[in-house]
């Protein structure tokens, strides 16, 4: 309908307290044009685009003023909430800015709903293996699975919270991982696996936490200079895929939730990246839901079971307490 009578002239002020809140928002509108002497719209099409251009122009000079206040130019803009839906205006709104525009997502509450997520700290337990019995036998693979081990924490996206369990070589040092682990209440652990490592320097970490345990089996080369390597390189360098079978069997038989992410360092491996973030996004979605309660309100008739809830089970699987509200009160 804009579209039709994108000529009409009159413009009204975006942010005048008149528009705020009133009975009726063409009539508001017509009465504005007729108190400024401007020609008065009639039909749908002559009011939706006295509407859709004045916000446009007011949304050019917010951003003008923004731009000047902060000494910073911006070149685009993200409109989201129901108004996103409107291509016409978002149309009208990249003209009159001169700026790409961005629209969605087209309900409020999912911000709000993505910004209490972001701003929840989930906290995600990390730790390494490897055989200790090759440390002495092989002394740079010491300094080489280190480095290795920090290099894969920075992998880790600051959305979340990292409980360090350092680099396991032995079950003791696997026992105070747990240790960790279960006073920071964690909700995903990532186990990088350095090298083949025995299933006791991992299970005792984990075998009292009831969350997902990712195994993260990624190389750190692609493959070795076969004609000028040896074993501690082989180790070191071409070998994480060592323990994987039996740290997956291991977990199966205790009952453990687990995944597995496998890839490569070399080069970079994007999908290995993104398979990270996503864990890390689900932890905050447990977090989330771990400080979260919900209200019911009334009853259901009694009789219709379809609607009833299970509060034992809410709570059990997503920690979510239910507070009950008399809707006669």
């Amino acid at each position: 309908m804009a579209e039709e009578a994108k000529d009409f002239p009159s413009r009204v002020d975006a942010n005048d307290e008149c528009f705020l809140s009133p009975e009726n928002m063409t009539e508001e509108v017509k009465d504005y044009c007729r108190r400024t002497g401007q020609k008065v719209p009639e039909t749908m099409g002559e009011i939706a685009t006295v509407i859709y251009t004045s916000l446009a122009e007011c949304y050019a000079k917010t951003a003008k003023e923004l731009e000047e206040s902060t000494g910073r130019t911006y070149s685009r803009i993200h409109v989201v909430g129901g108004g996103s839906n409107a291509g016409y205006l978002n149309e009208l709104t990249a003209k009159a800015t001169g700026k790409e525009v961005h629209a969605g997502p087209g309900e409020a509450t999912a911000i709000g709903g993505f910004t209490m997520l972001v701003n929840t700290k989930a906290k995600v337990g990390v730790f390494s293996i490897a055989l200790g019995a090759y440390l002495p036998q092989f002394p740079s693979l010491v300094p080489e699975f280190e480095a290795q081990y920090e290099a894969f924490k920075k992998t880790i996206p600051d959305t979340v919270e990292i409980i360090d369990g350092g680099m396991v070589t032995t079950k003791e040092q696997s026992m105070e991982a747990g240790d960790k682990f279960r006073a920071a209440d964690v909700d995903l652990v990532f186990l990088q696996m350095l090298t083949y490592a025995t299933s006791y320097n991992m299970l005792p970490a984990i075998r009292d936490l009831d969350v997902p345990v990712v195994l993260v089996n990624v190389q750190k080369l692609k493959a070795l200079d076969y004609d000028h390597t040896d074993i501690a390189a082989w180790l070191g360098e071409g070998y994480a895929c060592g323990a994987v079978g039996e740290a997956v069997a291991d977990l199966e038989r205790a009952g453990k939730r687990h995944a597995v992410i496998t890839g490569v360092v070399e080069g970079g491996d994007p999908a290995v990246q993104a398979e990270i973030e996503d864990w890390c996004k689900a932890a905050q979605v447990r977090r989330r839901f771990r400080d979260t309660n919900i209200a019911q309100i009334g009853r259901p008739y009694p009789g219709m079971m379809d609607l009833y809830i299970d509060e034992t089970n809410l709570y059990n699987r997503m920690f979510l307490y239910t507070k009950q509200f008399d809707w006669e009160k």
